[in-house]
């Protein structure tokens, strides 16, 4: 299993000289498999569009966490819409209002925002709905869905493809799981060996008037990872307020105060291979 990371900014994208470390588009991420035909999108900001993927994979699954406007803006660029026989699958929670995943993406599409409907590409496009404690399987990979904690309807995925294991957990505020959540997420993570998780916050600032906004203090996420032994964490959802100085500082700091959680911040480019 490899993970690459096309985008893992929050909120909205940023450019200029002191985002070029850790980058600046929002949220996108590619998972392959060995011996798979199939790849796993993990939402679509922004970073999707530098998603390139080699002519002999034919399908993919593009999972929405959520349908806030960072996660699926880049979704109308995705190169492989444009490829004639490419199949793609499009997953996500269905909305709080009940808006299926297909109702957002089709007003996403609409022409006062786009010039092209989702079913005008070369590409095949379907829809599924996915709810809280939905499990699949594609091509030996299994997927589980699991509800977070956000201002709209939101899922976490857990990847699992032989004996390894990806869990992918954006725009999450644990702080706001009560203790039998807290409990039953954490078994669904335990022992992962990556989870990649929102820490836009420090936790002064989730402190200072963002209590409630959806997403966790990076403290928070280190201190979780540690309590369940995940053994690799990826710190992912960046403040577009923090430029590249900043993310290396905390970085540092939280390397040192959480050991254990063998914790990294996740930078535009970068490839996680779990072998």
């Amino acid at each position: 299993m490899e993970i690459t990371c096309f985008g893992c900014r929050g909120s909205h994208a940023v450019s200029g000289n002191g985002f070029t470390r850790f980058g600046g588009h929002t949220t996108s991420f590619l998972v392959t498999f060995s011996d798979c035909e199939t790849v796993f999108f993990i939402d679509a900001g922004s970073g999707i569009c530098n998603a390139v993927l080699p002519e002999t994979i034919r399908k993919a699954h593009l999972l929405f966490t959520h349908t806030h406007l960072d996660h699926i803006v880049g979704f109308p660029f995705l190169p492989a819409l444009r490829r004639c026989g490419f199949e793609l699958t499009v997953c996500g929670p269905v909305a709080r209002h009940g808006a299926s995943i297909k109702d957002v993406m089709t007003t996403l599409f609409a022409p006062a925002f786009f010039p092209v409907s989702w079913n005008g590409f070369p590409a095949s496009v379907s829809f599924a709905d996915k709810h809280d404690g939905d499990c699949f399987y594609v091509d030996g990979i299994t997927v589980d869905c699991f509800c977070l904690p956000h201002s709209s309807a939101t899922l976490g995925y857990r990847l699992r493809y032989r004996n390894r294991t990806a869990v992918f957990c954006f725009d999450a505020e644990l702080e706001a799981l009560d203790s039998r959540q807290t409990e039953q997420i954490g078994r669904l993570l335990e022992g992962t060996d990556l989870l990649i998780a929102d820490a836009t916050y420090t936790s002064r600032q989730y402190s200072d008037g963002r209590r409630g906004f959806g997403h966790s203090a990076m403290e928070t996420v280190a201190a979780f990872a540690e309590r369940y032994g995940i053994c690799r964490t990826g710190l992912t959802h960046h403040s577009p307020e923090a430029d590249d100085d900043i993310l290396t500082q905390h970085e540092k700091r939280l390397q040192n105060a959480f050991p254990s959680a063998n914790l990294f911040f996740l930078r535009e480019g970068m490839k996680i291979s779990l072998i």
